[in-house]
């Protein structure tokens, strides 16, 4: 076994990660947010809308660019 093998994350693992999964929870987390602002809990739905679909979006921002570098090589 070699020092230098494929890492954690295989490079279909990150096409997933990029295409799939991160734009999915995304999308769950901007809905979810809004009907927790629509059902008066404000705050809990900012934390949703603000913090944790950012999240989502720059995971799959970032495993988008690291799919673009793996595949460039």
């Amino acid at each position: 076994m070699s020092a230098e093998g494929p890492g954690l994350l295989t490079p279909q693992a990150v096409t997933f990660l990029a295409l799939v999964a991160f734009p999915v929870l995304a999308f769950a987390c901007a809905v979810l947010g809004l009907i927790l602002v629509l059902q008066g809990k404000v705050a809990a739905g900012l934390v949703f809308l603000l913090v944790l679909t950012q999240l989502c979006a720059l995971g799959g921002l970032l495993a988008w660019n690291r799919r673009k570098k793996s595949r460039g090589r």
